[in-house]
């Protein structure tokens, strides 16, 4: 995955940058992947923060519907 790729570099470089992951990651399983590799690097006093958009699927769809690349329903 090109994202984790990158993640990875950023996490490497130690930096004091914060880092915004920006994708969807719906399922449990994906958002727990997501931290636990980022908790794999062991850096001290990271903080791990979720924004959560709760909007109706009504609302969803029809902003998906007017995007230029839509997502599956799914999603």
């Amino acid at each position: 995955h090109v994202v984790y790729a990158i993640l990875q570099t950023k996490l490497e470089s130690k930096g004091t940058d914060p880092i915004v992951f920006d994708a969807t990651n719906v399922r449990r399983k994906d958002r727990r992947q997501l931290v636990n590799f980022i908790r794999s690097y062991a850096i001290q006093d990271i903080n791990l923060y979720a924004v959560v958009f709760n909007i109706d699927k009504n609302t969803a769809l029809k902003r998906n519907a007017a995007r230029e690349r839509k997502v599956g329903e799914g999603v």
